[in-house]
């Protein structure tokens, strides 16, 4: 999976895409405040935040880890992929981003310290670094949101290190199906239907497996009836506390070790 592709430049959003994107606007951090998604609301000024609202097909590398930033991007749909390399090629997927997420809590004018690629077609809203600085100034809350977010991407990386250097492979799926029904990603309510963009060697490169073992712990637990599989994008919890137990550790290790 190395980022040697030549890149592709997102390009402003036309059509269908910016009607997708227009409607996206309720996702967004700045939607709030932002002139692009508010218009004439009242209150708005021209110290307000604003945006390009961008579009890039499946595959695209949006960044590459160690090229210049200027300015945060916001995920208005779609999935991203952020990973890092080694020399050699070897590659680890950190995390992916959904609706709603801000790409990178870092620094807006900060070096990229990570490759961002798209999973599935992506909208996504390109706001300044000057333009932020603005906006805080306007808008103090936005601060306290910036704040928020950072939170939730350490905490976020906490979990992903204990379930890389502690889970079994069986507690690691479990504990990723549970991660994706917390995200905007197509999951349906509380049906337990969960949409898995991404393919099984980008869930094998996450969770630090094979992309054999994480097939085998697909097909094992859709065996023991704790999930569906109907299409392989879709996953259908059919008993989440099992699930949850998995991602837990709270069951039986040798039938953690079974996986």
């Amino acid at each position: 999976m190395k980022a040697q592709s030549k890149f592709a430049h997102p390009h402003l959003v036309r059509g269908e895409q910016e009607v997708r994107a227009q409607s996206a606007c309720a996702s967004c951090i700045f939607g709030r405040w932002c002139l692009c998604c508010s218009g004439t609301r009242s209150g708005t000024t021209e110290t307000a935040p604003t945006s390009n609202r961008v579009f890039v097909e499946k595959g695209t590398y949006v960044a590459h880890e160690g090229s210049a930033r200027d300015g945060a991007l916001v995920m208005l749909s779609g999935v991203l992929k952020l990973f890092k390399s080694l020399p050699d090629g070897r590659t680890q997927i950190t995390g992916f981003r959904f609706a709603g997420d801000l790409v990178s809590s870092r620094r807006c004018d900060a070096p990229w310290h990570v490759t961002v690629q798209a999973v599935t077609p992506v909208a996504l809203c390109r706001v300044g670094c000057k333009t932020i600085r603005l906006g805080r100034q306007s808008y103090p809350e936005l601060n306290q949101l910036f704040l928020e977010r950072a939170r939730e991407e350490v905490s976020s990386a906490q979990d992903h290190m204990l379930a890389l250097g502690r889970k079994t492979p069986l507690e690691k799926l479990a504990s990723f199906l549970l991660e994706m029904d917390r995200k905007p990603n197509g999951r349906a309510g509380t049906s337990g239907k969960i949409g898995l963009p991404m393919t099984r060697y980008d869930i094998a490169d996450y969770l630090g497996l094979e992309n054999e073992t994480v097939s085998r712990i697909f097909t094992k637990l859709k065996s023991m009836g704790i999930l569906d599989l109907p299409q392989p994008s879709v996953v259908i919890l059919q008993d989440r506390e099992a699930i949850q137990c998995l991602a837990d550790g709270t069951v039986s290790r040798s039938m953690a070790r079974t996986a």
